[in-house]
């Protein structure tokens, strides 16, 4: 037997063909997509050299934001760390503005160092990365460099934008910037992903090499031979013995090297490992299903292996046979995955978008994608294979010679009954974890927020006034918004309302002395007057600020009522004194606020305080309405009267509060999309195999259903026979399917939000929709039964 032979035989059955070859298409290209986004995001080594070598300084302790450090962290890692061999600094900063004539461009935007690109072994596609003249601070000239992308998209690849001198504004900054090069694309660059133009950080100056705040992102290649785990011990010896010569070095910080790759990907790759879980459960269904239309054609052709063996044909020559066969079709399917892999590329992106951190390139189809496929159709070739060969059925060949080769007696075979049960019970599984995830989705939407969303808008100005005149200028852009017409309510604050990174990160305590370690950390935002009023937000106890606290910036604080509970557990924290960790401060507590979801709408509220409104950490402010004006309306009055007041101020990013919120499911959205259509595909893959099963049942019986029929079988009970026969396998697969379901809803108990892992509507929902389409599925093959005509059968028509 070989592959022409095999390719011949499936050429003779076409839609048997054509069926098997879309159903492992399906099963072998979702596998192989996820497989590809998993094996990017985990495993894949980043795509520029030697990307191994490429370690992260992680910093941990109470004064540490995240995991930033200062200029002087960098400094010390430059001047007192030999092991050290190259030093790189990156940071995410406001968008650039430059100014092109009549015409401004807003970029998104990055600074690094010198070190940062050398560190990477990037090649500039054209002109120049930073030399060491642009690691010092030059007040006269800004030095940038443009990504690939934003040079040919922005710039339509203009080579004279390279050497040129652009005007530029940054927040309350206006100054020039001169374009050296060209970032190559197909490399992301790592916490910059999304930047269009890096700035220098003048980092070896002596105002950044001293400055304490935690800006930068520190990524080190250590010199050769040394080791992560000794570069991190003298790096943590370095920093404790400076650490006694003054505060500035806290000896609460520890600090230690971690590979890039282990940074960058995702923080939860549970998710990833669920959903290629779901593309696992739809692979085996895949399997079963065409195992059921094999072993359904193996029926077919019992005589021609009743000939082969009276021929002396070995099962291991019936094996081979069977395998050609199946290794066709796989192949065929695998490369169908291949090219749908390739198609798909971009969706997943989009679902994905954690594959922007650590680079999309690294989707590119590879050898390990390719192995993978290769074994999985092996795998699978020689599963069908050896179900077919090995069967226990049982063909007397004289029978089948005499009676012209169409009378065979079929064995009973415990698996070909097994198969159907089985794809129900998966598909079962697959509609119910999509019910569980879709379910919380709507539940994150529809329970109480803390905040009404409807009506309110987001927008972000940025002014070029300096920092002691932004409160001022915040309660002016108030008595704009009043002024226009539907205006309900007004503030402003430092960050959006709503959203993971709008909030910054303090320890929080009610102890006297200073703020320790091991206190608690609470989110806090710095806001105006009438900001709960404005989001429609309760005040449960005392008041919200005075603009006079506004303007004076004084020690005053709101808590949440979750840190409320924590900090002074069933006492009246009103009037009561607290401190927090950043700036060692002492403050008042003159309000409790009702809990917010703000960080997500899918998780319950964190502890939160609320601080007057302060222009330190960065150039820009969030003004918040509430009106009843169309938002297109809305934008373009306040656009209007804002230019009139101030000419200088930009506004931008201007958003629904309900979008911001909707963007907080961004995750959980994504992957209740992706296990949705995983399960939709099971849908139609086991609704595929339930109707050839029953269809070949009914084509192989039409004898038995013509003499029923010619001894008085009415019409309705030929179809309750063959749906009946459909009714029991599936009954059996969906009683299995709710016990696998239940195992896995509970596994997923600590991913779902507002609901419990066996929510009654979500398991109903999805044994309806599973009956509903084996109902259907089974009731094409029971017509075509009820419609034979018994005298064409009994005559051997």
């Amino acid at each position: 037997m070989t592959l022409r032979d095999a390719f011949r035989g499936l050429s003779r059955s076409p839609a048997f063909s054509l069926t098997t070859l879309l159903v492992m298409a399906l099963g072998l290209g979702t596998n192989i997509m996820f497989f590809n986004a998993v094996h990017a995001l985990l495993w894949r080594p980043l795509a520029f050299p030697q990307s191994e070598g490429v370690l992260f300084v992680q910093l941990q302790g109470d004064r540490a934001a995240g995991f930033s450090a200062t200029g002087r962290d960098a400094a010390v890692l430059h001047d007192h760390v030999p092991d050290v061999a190259e030093i790189g600094l990156v940071n995410t900063t406001a968008n650039l503005a430059l100014s092109l004539g009549d015409q401004t461009l807003d970029l998104t935007a990055a600074e690094a160092s010198s070190g940062y690109f050398r560190l990477l072994r990037l090649q500039p596609l054209v002109g120049q990365f930073f030399g060491p003249e642009e690691d010092l601070d030059n007040p006269t000239e800004q030095k940038a460099v443009l990504t690939e992308s934003a040079w040919r998209s922005r710039f339509q690849s203009d080579l004279s934008v390279v050497g040129r001198t652009f005007m530029t504004e940054s927040g309350t900054e206006r100054y020039p910037v001169r374009i050296l090069g060209v970032v190559r694309s197909g490399v992301t660059l790592p916490f910059a992903a999304n930047a269009e133009i890096v700035t220098a950080i003048p980092w070896m100056d002596t105002k950044v090499r001293a400055q304490g705040s935690h800006f930068y992102k520190t990524l080190v290649r250590l010199r050769p031979g040394v080791s992560r785990e000794q570069g991190s011990a003298e790096i943590q010896t370095v920093f404790r013995t400076l650490g006694n010569l003054g505060p500035e070095f806290p000896l609460d910080r520890n600090f230690r090297l971690d590979p890039l790759r282990q940074v960058v990907i995702p923080a939860q790759p549970a998710v990833l490992f669920l959903l290629y879980g779901a593309a696992g459960l739809l692979l085996l269904l895949t399997a079963a299903n065409v195992a059921s239309l094999f072993l359904a054609r193996a029926l077919s052709r019992a005589h021609e292996m009743a000939v082969r063996q009276a021929l002396g044909a070995e099962h291991r020559h019936l094996f081979l046979t069977y395998f050609m066969d199946s290794f066709l079709v796989c192949a065929g399917g695998l490369a169908l995955a291949m090219a749908l892999n390739f198609v798909a590329g971009p969706i997943v992106l989009a679902l994905m978008p954690e594959l922007i951190r650590v680079g999309s390139e690294l989707l590119r189809p590879g050898w390990a994608l390719l192995g993978f496929g290769t074994a999985l159709c092996l795998a699978v070739s020689i599963l069908l294979a050896a179900l077919v060969a090995f069967q226990p059925q049982r063909v007397e060949l004289a029978n089948s010679m005499g009676d012209g080769g169409h009378a065979a007696t079929e064995g009973r075979h415990p698996v070909r009954a097994a198969l159907l049960p089985a794809q129900v019970a998966i598909i079962l599984v697959l509609l119910t974890v999509a019910s569980l995830v879709t379910r919380s989705c709507i539940q994150a939407l529809t329970l109480d927020p803390g905040f009404r969303s409807k009506g309110a808008y987001c927008f972000e100005v940025v002014m070029p006034d300096p920092a002691n005149r932004w409160a001022p200028a915040g309660f002016e852009l108030l008595g704009l918004a009043a002024n226009l017409p539907g205006t309900k309510a007004a503030t402003f604050s430092k960050g959006e309302p709503v959203g993971r990174g709008s909030r910054w990160v303090s320890t929080i305590c009610s102890h006297p002395g200073p703020a320790l370690p091991q206190d608690p950390q609470a989110r806090f935002m710095g806001i105006s007057t009438s900001y709960f009023e404005t989001l429609g937000t309760r005040i449960m106890d005392g008041r919200g600020f005075t603009e006079a606290e506004v303007r004076a910036d004084s020690p005053v604080v709101i808590l949440n009522s979750t840190l409320a509970k924590q900090l002074f557990q069933n006492q009246n924290p009103l009037g009561r004194s607290v401190r927090m960790g950043m700036g060692n401060r002492q403050v008042e507590v003159v309000g409790i606020v009702q809990d917010l979801r703000s960080h997500a709408l899918d998780q319950s509220a964190l502890p939160e305080f609320f601080i007057p409104y302060f222009s330190k950490f960065g150039a820009s402010m969030t003004v918040t309405v509430r009106t009843d004006l169309a938002p297109g309306e809305f934008e373009r009055a306040f656009r209007s009267r804002m230019g009139v007041w101030n000419g200088g101020a930009r506004m931008r990013k201007v958003k629904l509060l309900a979008d911001l919120s909707v963007e907080t499911l961004g995750e959980r959205f994504r992957a209740s999309a992706l296990i949705a259509g995983v399960a939709f595909l099971g849908l139609v893959i086991g609704a595929t195999g339930l109707y050839g099963t029953l269809s070949t049942q009914v084509t192989r019986g039409r004898r038995e259903i013509g003499m029923r029929m010619a001894l008085g079988a009415r019409t309705g009970e030929i179809l309750a026979l063959v749906l009946g026969r459909g009714a029991r396998r599936v009954g059996i697969g969906m009683a299995l399917g709710l016990l696998g379901s239940s195992a896995v809803a509970h596994l997923l108990a600590n991913r779902l939000y507002g609901i419990g892992p066996m929510d009654p509507i979500a398991f109903s929902f999805a044994a309806l929709v599973l009956g509903l389409v084996c109902f259907l599925a089974s009731l094409i093959p029971a017509l075509r039964a009820a419609s034979v005509d018994p005298a064409q059968v009994l005559r051997g028509n």
